[in-house]
């Protein structure tokens, strides 16, 4: 069976994580391995500090942590360990490293990461480290905004950048949209003032995907809007049409690179209010 990778700092951003990747993972037929990557000594300092805890060793003691830390009480609990296999893994480390190495394995389907406020996820280990996986994972990466609960997926919006527009993550992103039976929004944001005449291209190129073989079974939505910058247009569309999630495609330091790396788009990152899962093209 393939596994959601969900990495914790036993935060609360990570549990909201991990409560999103629990929700999604009969959709996607996927077990939840909850890592905790570990290095260093233990910090009193720390925003969660670790519980050291009386006759146990390091590496109990953790393993004790994160299998508390995957308890969800309440009503549903017992609901949710009948219906998702969840599986717990220390790894000592460097972080972004690790995260890196286990986005490889052939059995890690995704990894889903908390993010708060905003900017990624600030606690000590999950810094810009999601930031940086996110950019360089070998599986998709779904960013939670903090306190975000799955609520469906209905409308996905597909940011329709040039170098994304191709057979391969195209399907990608449709396949995966078809999973929740949700409608899809292939948005282009045209600077207001800039010389961009892609979107032509763009649109014959999506047009003729979806009628490849026969007409689209879900419905979907080609938008162009011009706009002053190209969160700002984002993140406009995503609050007036209702999008439960944006879908990116990272063409291994390309739009993606641009999008978290430059100072003047980090913003998507930092202000949208709705996940955002970055597919990656090898």
């Amino acid at each position: 069976m393939k596994k959601i990778i969900v990495p914790t700092d036993f935060s609360y951003t990570s549990k909201d994580a991990l409560a999103y990747a629990v929700s999604i993972a009969p959709m996607l037929n996927a077990a939840v391995e909850v890592v905790h990557i570990y290095s260093g000594t233990f910090s009193t300092n720390a925003p969660n500090p670790y519980v050291v805890h009386v006759g146990m060793g390091r590496r109990e003691s953790l393993m004790k942590d994160l299998q508390d830390f995957t308890t969800f009480e309440g009503e549903g609990g017992v609901a949710i360990k009948q219906a998702v296999t969840i599986t717990h893994r220390l790894i000592s480390g460097m972080t972004g490293r690790e995260l890196i190495k286990l986005s490889k394995e052939s059995d890690t389907l995704m990894m889903v990461m908390g993010k708060t406020g905003k900017s990624i996820s600030t606690t000590r280990l999950l810094g810009s480290v999601a930031r940086d996986v996110s950019a360089a994972a070998h599986c998709p990466v779904l960013l939670v905004p903090k306190e975000e609960s799955y609520t469906g997926i209905r409308n996905v919006l597909y940011a329709s950048d040039y170098d994304a527009i191709d057979q391969f993550t195209l399907q990608k992103a449709v396949d995966f949209a078809s999973l929740f039976k949700a409608a899809m929004h292939f948005v282009h944001i045209s600077e207001i003032g800039s010389q961009d005449h892609s979107y032509k291209v763009i649109e014959e190129k999506i047009f003729n995907f979806l009628f490849q073989d026969k007409d689209p079974s879900f419905a979907f939505h080609l938008v162009n809007i011009k706009y002053p910058n190209v969160i700002g247009g984002l993140n406009q569309y995503i609050k007036e049409n209702k999008i439960d999630l944006l879908l990116m495609v990272s063409h291994h330091r390309n739009f993606i690179s641009r999008l978290f790396l430059k100072s003047t788009t980090k913003e998507m990152a930092h202000y949208s209010n709705v996940p955002i899962l970055v597919f990656h093209k090898v």
